[in-house]
């Protein structure tokens, strides 16, 4: 809009519109207020009182779309009908006639809204006018954008009590949780009452009873503090429950059991009620003790659903009268991880040191206790006599010191076997043996060389102290005999030279024992004793090949030191990491080849070979009858590109993980079968099947439809096309079956039986959907439209006529009335100054962008569009536009009365209840950001800004990119976030930044909030890589607070424990994170008042831290190949229709969808075939109804065609489900019939517009054409 418009005065009063927005609307708000007063001079309420506030109410207007409030007379309401009731108020919910005024864009005046529903609100005793009831009305507001939105007062004839008149979502949000049973608040998902839940326990369970007054109290307790529906109801439970008793441990103080529960748990499950879990598998701990110490150990467990440490409820023994605790069967497997590693001469356990081992605070300069430390005990087996083999090997353990050696803190001693123990540092992935088994089939090559550095950088230190290792032991002599017996352990990865019982060296032995750890670290799999232990290309790189087969070299003298395996390793991991060499020289084309090698090998390791097939069953493609497998090429290209893109983004997948491993567990199986299709001799046959060949092409189908799922369901900016859990359930259901189906006719044999099958999936459905359905409602639905237009602008970057910023005229930026000492932050010349704008107060950001490229670069003015549009967030940074202060350009935001979060918790103390909140807030924030399908990229505490109401905002944008992006990180972008980028990112800073990136970011904000600090303080930036990259992080320590303060940081210190953890894969989703600080919050809002300071003065808190006959080939016909149905599309674009024909026909025949539509369409129009209007109509119905948008939109319009007569509501049906289906034609011809009231559809300018918007958004030519006819932009 021009300035020009802007000027020109309204037609009534004569004054100028001024603001801009008012001036296109042609909206005067003086004049607006006469005319909705003349409007409603017939419906006064005869009350002054009323009168008044009606006026004071439309005083607030400053918007066209605002609501016009007004007084209603009481026949105006249809279908009252009573909702809810409680001691203070009725509501009901009704049908207002008349409707609410509204400012008509078209019209340029007020009109209404007929057949409104709205919520109407009745006040106990509300006869008479009180300041209780006017205070109460003035809480709701008129502004269009708010949520709690009042339309006016009315006043029931017959009670004569006042009615506010409110927007329906209050019906909404307050009276679908109303539980009409005892009139409480309900979980309004799970259809849950909290109260009528409680009295179903005091019903039932009441008879239950120990006959012991605190365990009965206690578990009464427990009971009446249930908040969840997801919580375990805690129950006593008779012994004769308990069936297949069987001992686990028993020592003097506890015995374990493992045994079947009859009854089982009792739950909640939506839709069905209260259950028991019948035939549940528990565990069953008695600790002999009195009832004051059994209840205090019942007491560290937990009913959360979530938690690990789950009790069920309190049983007695009848014989022996021991308390019993009944827990969860997950207890059994923590007793056996205790014992970590058993051997001939030591066994090695965890456990928890309560002081902790002593260190020194450089920057306190005093030593210290980490208390609580987890530690690995090694105990070292009949050690009760100090001989000197025992000492040795104690010796050994001290003098070794290196941060690639597991650090030791002392010897012990067992005070009943007298075995002496060395304790060592707590290696949480265990031994390497354990964890490439656990891990081999997502152990990356950048993990291996990873690995193995780490492991020659320990050796080779080893080595330098004259101290040698082999995989199972230390020796203190450099040359050494050993006898058969001795070498046992070890014999795996023993050189030859040990075990032929020659002299050697232990160096040289060791370096032999590398190589073959190399062969593990590759394979997964132990080098066979007496077999030779070889790779092939391209399982590994040809590089690492050569250096293995170097470190296996049969004469000692001719293998690498450790030094020299060390370079060439670092040589890997630079490639693997995008470093720069600086190593050795090298020449390019040898660095391009190692490259080439280790993409290679990735991409092999990608597919599991999940199968064992005998050899001579194996052949060569090129012995197969090259007319058999011809056909199959390009289908086996297909599926393998389809299966390698669904393997890849289940591995990224954020969400609904368990649904998506169930996926890649079919489609892994696949891939090795496809291979194995071409190379075995049986299946010659099955390729001259022209069955076969279908049922391939009907697989490819299926493949692309699980792909298209994964998207979907793995990312939370897929979540909008899923409005509950239970479609992702029928959806995989569906899918899983065809694909199950699929995989039978091509005769491929699953590796998993059915009914096993069958039970994974049904336990990934349980695990994933629930925590699926409980976040849907936590982004505003308004964030699908906002998506939209973000993707929009970004595709139209270039487009300079298409962006319109905000302008803002340097004299509407006025001075405060009131000047502050910080009016002027930051240094000169880049002053961040305070002034007013629209009576906010506003921070004018100095931009080093000139004038010109303000105007002319469509790229920034796009950016400046994206940054208007995530303000409509109320945790992101309002940005009001650009302008000029004294001649230097100026970005325009809100302004942040106290600076940072990092400013603030510099100068201030901030108290945990408002931690808590400002946490979930940004957390809030940051998930808006993602569901619009953008990613932050630099979150700390310096980039969240704190209005005066503490209500955090996040700003700098500067280093976002949007999701789908993949543009490489800075090295300057890195070293400037290092203290708060995820060890990944650390490793190679060209990779991928992810979602699993941010929410490891956002854990080091939760820690730097918690301890009002920078990460890492005392460390320098390339330390702080090297220690987070080996699993380094800050200590999480906090001070003792009071229970209910400490009962919500341990809930705090989980979601950061589980966000920085080193395996992105098992890091926290940010709805799970989010959906814990919402309880935390919930918690102790309680606590938070008026009189409460939310900050103290800086330091008052401490915040420490698989023969049969042969058929001759001459009775066989060849295969006829078909094109593919991608090829078709483009046959049909060039105008070969026959082409597209045959190959439409073909996929259609076969059941592809999309097909169908397309042989369908060719039938109605006659295009190389014979004309069918009916068949052809027939068959796109078909097709509409399994839900595909053009479809639905063709189909729609044969009905004008039509013999049969027309059916205007089965047209705007298929019509409206083509639009929903993001249909841009269907979207243009919705909003032409409502904005002209074609077909006799009554005229609904707002629908039309917003159909409109939707078409023009994906490029719809006449839609944008429309809209610029009518005078409104893209873009509300």
């Amino acid at each position: 809009m021009s300035s020009q418009n802007n000027d020109r005065p309204c037609e009534m009063c004569g004054k100028q519109y001024g603001d801009e927005l008012n001036a296109e609307y042609e909206w005067c708000k003086p004049c607006q207020m006469k005319c909705s007063k003349e409007s409603s001079k017939n419906w006064t309420s005869g009350n002054e009182k009323i009168d008044d506030l009606i006026q004071e109410m439309r005083s607030k207007i400053n918007d066209p779309s605002d609501i016009v409030f007004e007084w209603i007379s009481y026949n105006q309401f249809n279908n009252v009908i009573e909702e809810r009731k409680d001691n203070f108020a009725t509501v009901y919910s009704a049908i207002w006639k008349d409707g609410p005024l509204s400012y008509s864009y078209f019209k340029k005046k007020l009109t209404r809204v007929s057949g409104k529903k709205v919520a109407l609100k009745c006040l106990y005793k509300s006869q008479n006018i009180t300041n209780e009831f006017l205070n109460e009305v003035k809480t709701y507001s008129v502004n269009y954008l708010d949520s709690n939105k009042i339309y006016g007062i009315s006043q029931n004839p017959d009670t004569k009590d006042y009615i506010m008149v409110l927007h329906y979502e209050y019906f909404e949000k307050y009276c679908k949780s109303y539980c009409k049973q005892c009139g409480s608040n309900m979980d309004t998902e799970l259809k849950w009452c909290r109260a009528c839940h409680l009295n179903l326990l005091r019903k039932n369970l009441t008879s239950c009873t120990s006959g012991n007054r605190k365990i009965d109290g206690y578990i009464q307790e427990m009971q009446l503090n249930i908040s969840d529906p997801c919580a375990i109801v805690f129950e006593w439970i008779p012994y004769d429950q308990f069936n297949n008793i069987s001992e686990i441990g028993v020592d003097d103080f506890v015995a374990i059991y493992s045994a079947i529960w009859k009854g089982g748990p009792l739950h909640y499950e939506y839709m069905t009620g209260w259950i028991r879990e019948p035939d549940k598998k528990v565990v069953l701990k008695c600790l002999r003790s009195a009832t004051n110490e059994f209840l205090n150990e019942v007491k560290t467990y937990s009913t959360n659903f979530y938690d690990d440490n789950l009790i069920y409820g309190i049983s007695q023994n009848p014989r022996t009268k021991e308390y019993i605790m009944i827990l969860q069967d997950k207890y059994h497997e923590k007793c056996v991880e205790c014992e970590i590693q058993k051997g001939d001469f030591a066994t090695v356990y965890s456990a928890i040191w309560k002081d902790g081992p002593i260190y020194y605070l450089t920057d306190e300069k005093e030593w210290v206790r980490n208390s609580n430390t987890k530690v690995a005990l090694k105990l070292l087996r009949n050690s009760q006599n100090l001989t000197n083999e025992v000492l040795n090997k104690i010796k050994i353990y001290l003098t070794i010191g290196s941060s690639f050696v597991l650090n030791v803190y002392g010897i012990s001693q067992n005070s009943d076997t007298k075995d002496y123990i060395v304790v060592l540092q707590y290696a949480e992935g265990g031994n390497l043996n354990d964890w490439v088994q656990r891990n081999h089939e997502n152990f990356n090559w950048t993990n291996k060389i990873c690995a193995l550095l780490y492991i020659i950088q320990g050796l080779k230190e080893i080595h330098n102290m004259g101290l040698f290792r082999n995989i199972g032991n230390i020796e203190v002599d450099k040359v050494k005999y050993k006898t058969p017996a001795e070498v046992h352990g070890n014999i795996r990865y023993s050189a030859p030279e040990i075990l032929e019982r020659e002299a050697y060296s232990q160096a040289a032995a060791g370096i032999y024992s590398f190589g073959l750890i190399m062969y593990f670290v590759a394979t997964g799999k132990h080098p066979r004793y007496g077999i030779k232990s070889e790779i092939n290309e391209p399982k590994a790189p040809k590089c690492y090949i050569d250096l293995m087969k170097k470190c296996l070299n049969l004469e000692p003298q001719n293998r690498p030191n450790a030094i020299e395996i060390e370079q060439t390793i670092k040589l890997f991991y630079s490639y693997l990491n995008n470093e720069s060499i600086g190593i050795m020289k090298i020449k390019k084309q040898q660095y391009n080849k190692i490259e080439e090698q280790f993409e290679e090998a990735e991409e092999y390791r990608k597919v599991a070979n999940l199968l064992f097939i005998e050899y001579d069953q194996l052949i060569s493609v090129d012995d197969l009858d090259t007319i058999s497998i011809k056909p199959y090429i390009p289908l086996i290209q297909t599926s393998t590109n389809l299966i390698i893109g669904i393997i890849g983004i289940c591995e990224a997948a954020d969400y609904n993980k368990k649904i998506c491993n169930a996926l890649v567990e079919r489609v892994v199986v696949t891939y090795t079968l496809m291979e194995l299709l071409q190379r075995t001799r049986k299946n010659e046959e099955r390729l001259r099947n022209e069955v076969y060949y279908k049922n391939f092409y009907k697989f490819i189908y299926v493949l692309e439809e699980v792909k298209k799922f994964a998207e979907d369901i793995s990312k939370i900016y897929g979540f909008r096309k899923y409005l509950k859990a239970i479609p992702i359930k029928e959806k995989f259901i569906e899918l899983t079956v065809e694909y199950d189906n699929a995989m039978k006719d091509l005769h491929f044999t699953m590796v998993i039986d059915s009914e096993e099958r069958k039970i994974y999936d049904e336990k990934a459905l349980i695990e994933d959907l629930p925590e699926f359905d409980r976040y849907l409602n936590v982004v505003d639905k308004q964030v699908d439209n906002i998506s939209n237009q973000i993707m929009y602008i970004i595709n139209h970057l270039d487009d300079l006529s298409f962006f319109d910023v905000n302008n803002i005229d340097s004299k509407d930026l006025t001075f405060p009335v009131r000047e502050k000492s910080d009016d002027r932050r930051g240094k000169d010349p880049n002053f961040v100054v305070r002034r007013i704008y629209n009576e906010q107060e506003v921070a004018c950001k100095p931009t080093l962008k000139t004038e010109g490229e303000l105007k002319l670069n469509s790229r920034l003015r796009g950016y400046h569009e994206i940054l208007m549009k995530l303000s409509e967030c109320e945790h992101i940074l309002k940005f009001y536009g650009v302008s000029k202060i004294d001649n230097t350009n100026v970005l325009v935001f809100e302004w942040a009365h106290y600076g940072t979060l990092k400013e603030l918790y510099e100068k201030k103390d901030i108290q945990w209840h408002y931690k808590i909140q400002i946490a979930l807030k940004i957390c809030r924030g940051l998930i808006f950001l993602q569901k619009v399908g953008i990613l932050h990229h630099d979150l700390r505490c310096e980039n969240i800004l704190m209005t005066q109401n503490l209500e955090p905002k996040i700003y700098n944008f500067n280093l976002t990119r949007y999701i789908f992006e993949n543009i490489a990180t800075l090295r300057q972008e890195i070293d400037d976030a290092v203290r708060w980028l995820a060890p990944e990112k650390l490793i190679n800073f060209k990779s991928k930044y992810t979602t699993r990136c941010e929410i490891f970011s956002f854990g080091i904000l939760l820690w730097e909030l918690a301890f009002e600090t920078i990460p890492y303080r005392s460390l320098k930036l390339d330390d702080i890589r090297d220690f987070v990259i080996k699993g380094g992080r800050e200590i999480i320590k906090f001070r003792d607070s009071n229970p209910e303060i400490s009962k919500f940081q341990t809930g705090y210190k989980k979601i950061i424990i589980n966000a920085w953890k080193n395996d992105p894969r098992e890091r926290i989703s940010f709805l799970k994170a989010f959906n814990i600080l919402d309880e935390l919050y919930n918690s102790i809002s309680h606590m938070i008042d008026e009189n409460m300071p939310a900050l103290l003065d800086d330091k008052i808190l401490d915040l420490d831290d698989y023969d049969g006959l042969v058929l001759s080939d001459e009775n066989i016909s060849p295969i006829m190949q078909v094109i593919s149905f991608g090829e078709g599309i483009q046959a049909h674009k060039a105008g070969d229709y026959q082409k597209s024909w045959e190959c439409f026909e073909y996929h259609a025949e076969n059941g592809n969808e999309k097909a169908k539509y397309w042989k369908g369409y060719y039938l109605l129009e006659g295009l190389n075939c014979k004309k069918d209007f009916e068949k052809g109509r027939k068959l796109l119905k078909e097709v509409a109804d399994e839900g595909i948008p053009e479809a639905q939109l063709r189909y729609a319009f044969t009905l004008f065609k039509s013999s049969e007569r027309f059916d205007k509501e089965i047209f705007m049906n298929y019509l409206t489900k083509a639009a929903e289906g993001n249909n841009s034609i269907a979207q243009f011809n919705l909003g032409d019939i409502y904005c002209n009231g074609k077909l006799n559809i009554p005229k609904n300018e707002n629908e039309g517009v917003k159909w409109l918007r939707k078409a023009a958004l994906q490029d719809h030519t006449n839609s944008i054409k429309f809209l610029k006819k009518l005078g409104i932009g893209i873009i509300d």
